[in-house]
């Protein structure tokens, strides 16, 4: 199974899969260690929230490269913005 290039699937992995890893993981930890009643109640709507934000993350970013192009000033303090964000 042919999945494209490697650069297409490294910057799938790094903005998609890690920013729901990443945010999910903190999440559920602040879960476990805040709330004694929110344990298992609200796991499916967390898992839900993080990938509105993973999507919203790389869409950020692609929206900034088709407006600004890339490796530009614009595009790099835009891409900044976004990450601090």
């Amino acid at each position: 199974m042919y999945f494209g290039p490697p650069l297409a699937m490294g910057m799938f992995l790094g903005l998609f899969v890690r920013e729901q890893v990443g945010i999910f993981g903190v999440c559920w930890l602040l879960i476990q260690c805040y709330s004694q009643a929110a344990r298992g109640q609200f796991i499916g709507k967390v898992l839900q929230g993080t990938v509105l934000c993973g999507v919203e993350f790389t869409v950020s970013l692609f929206i900034a490269s088709l407006a600004f192009g890339q490796g530009g000033d614009v595009f790099n303090g835009a891409a900044n913005a976004i990450l601090l964000a």
